[in-house]
């Protein structure tokens, strides 16, 4: 479960908050502003709780490691 969190909620979601934000500093029109705002207010949440569940678990020995294997997995 964390290895998914780590990936859908930390890095997703982070990915969806950085994205909505740049669609939101080129949107014009009002309505498409505060569509975006909203966006990038929820995904931030999402973020944040995926960071919270991820310092939690992570207090296990065996979760910690297997997030690290995952990690230095995806950066080779």
């Amino acid at each position: 479960m964390a290895r998914r969190v780590l990936a859908e909620g930390c890095v997703g979601e982070t990915l969806a908050v950085l994205q909505a934000a740049e669609e939101l500093k080129h949107a014009k029109d009002a309505e498409s502003r505060a569509t975006l705002a909203k966006i990038v207010a929820d995904e931030t949440e999402h973020a944040c709780l995926a960071y919270r569940f991820i310092a939690w678990a992570s207090r296990d020995d065996d979760v910690r490691e297997a997030l690290i294997a995952t990690c230095t997995a995806a950066c080779t």
